[in-house]
């Protein structure tokens, strides 16, 4: 009976450390679950955080991609530029160029010019000596040729004076006739006019204006022309 009550009495304790057992087992088994849960919360966690870190990793390289394609894109454009500026500079330094050989000739034409003006000035002044020198001995000569006429008989001396006096009138009007690029010069003869010096030398006596024109130093009338008077004859 003793016996009895001591393995009965074992067994309530064993029982009770069995439970006892059992309880932490299951509070345990709790506690493992719960932090499995937590452990698989954490994972997810984890997980999504990852996905959105690569997300962003993933939008930022596009970003970059972007970015370094705008970058490639303005150094490209800059490129461009850079050689649209340099042709620019060719074509300035060119126009320069022309600009100072345009100036140069441009320099280079106005002495011309001046040395032109200034000889064409001489040329005129020394066809206004000319002229001025040829209407003089024109009246000379032909004040000499009436006193010659007037007179019974003339002297040597006058004579010799008649003669200085015709060649210095011919070679004035030798020196008009080249200065104005004339045809040459004609000695008047008896019973001419300037029609029938025209018919002559052109051909066509209606051009004997031009011949009067070109003798306007000493005449400005077709009719007082006299014998042996010299004038120019023009082209």
């Amino acid at each position: 009976m003793f016996v009895a009550v001591v393995a009965a009495a074992v067994l309530a304790v064993a029982a009770g450390w069995l439970y006892f057992a059992l309880q932490q087992a299951d509070q345990q088994q709790q506690q493992l679950v719960a932090e499995r849960v937590a452990l698989n919360g954490n994972l997810q966690h984890l997980r999504e955080r990852d996905a959105a870190s690569t997300a962003e990793k993933e939008s930022r390289i596009e970003s970059l991609l972007a970015e370094k394609d705008a970058l490639e894109k303005k150094l490209a454009e800059k490129d461009v530029l850079e050689m649209q500026a340099q042709g620019l500079r060719e074509q300035n330094a060119a126009l320069a160029r022309k600009l100072a050989e345009t100036e140069n000739k441009a320099h280079a034409a106005s002495a011309a010019h001046a040395d032109v003006t200034r000889a064409l000035s001489a040329a005129e002044q020394t066809l206004e000596d000319a002229k001025a020198r040829s209407a003089k001995l024109n009246r000379d000569y032909e004040a000499l040729l009436k006193e010659k006429s007037q007179l019974a008989a003339s002297s040597t001396t006058r004579e010799a004076q008649l003669r200085e006096t015709r060649e210095a009138f011919e070679q004035a009007q030798s020196e008009v006739a080249r200065l104005t690029g004339a045809r040459g010069i004609y000695t008047v003869q008896h019973a001419d006019s300037l029609s029938k010096i025209a018919a002559f030398f052109y051909h066509d006596g209606y051009r004997w204006p031009d011949i009067l024109r070109a003798n306007s130093h000493l005449i400005d009338s077709p009719d007082l022309i006299y014998p042996k008077q010299v004038l120019i004859i023009p082209k």
